[in-house]
C-alpha cells in the first residue's frame, strides 16, 4: 500500500487473503515466504489459535474476550486498539493495534500486546 523504500523499513500492506492492513518489513515477508508461512499475522494467529483449541479439545478456553478488556490491555501497553480480528474474539485470537509511539499497525495476540511495540525497550 506504500511505495517500497528499503528492505528493513516498515511498509503498510494489505493481506491478499483476509484483507487485514498492517505494517511489515520486506525482509520479513521474504523470510516467511521461504518458510511457506503466512506473512499476515492476522491469518497466522487465527489459524494457530484454532489449532491450539482443537488440540485442547473440551479443555480449551472458549470464553469470549470482551472488547473493553482487549482495549484496556492494548492501551495499557502503548497501543491504540483498532479492534478484534475474529468474531467472536476468543483467547489467543489476534487483535489489530497501532503503536502510539511509532504508528506501526500490527495483528497480535493479547499476550504479545503486553510486551509493547518493538520500537520500545522490552519491559
Amino acid at each position: 500500500m506504500e511505495s517500497f523504500t528499503r528492505p528493513d523499513d516498515w511498509l503498510l500492506t494489505r493481506c491478499l487473503r483476509c484483507g487485514n492492513v498492517a505494517h511489515y518489513r520486506f525482509v520479513y515477508v521474504i523470510d516467511k515466504n521461504e518458510w511457506n508461512e503466512a506473512t499476515c499475522r492476522a491469518c497466522y494467529w487465527r489459524e494457530w489459535a484454532q489449532s491450539a483449541r482443537a488440540l485442547q479439545g473440551p479443555y480449551a478456553n472458549v470464553e469470549v474476550v470482551p472488547y473493553e478488556r482487549a482495549q484496556e490491555v492494548a492501551e495499557e501497553n502503548g497501543y491504540i486498539y483498532l479492534g478484534p480480528l475474529t468474531k467472536p474474539s476468543l483467547p489467543d485470537d489476534p487483535h489489530r493495534t497501532e503503536c502510539r509511539r511509532c504508528g506501526k499497525i500490527s495483528a497480535e495476540r493479547l499476550g504479545d500486546i503486553q510486551f509493547g511495540c518493538t520500537c520500545q525497550p522490552r519491559k
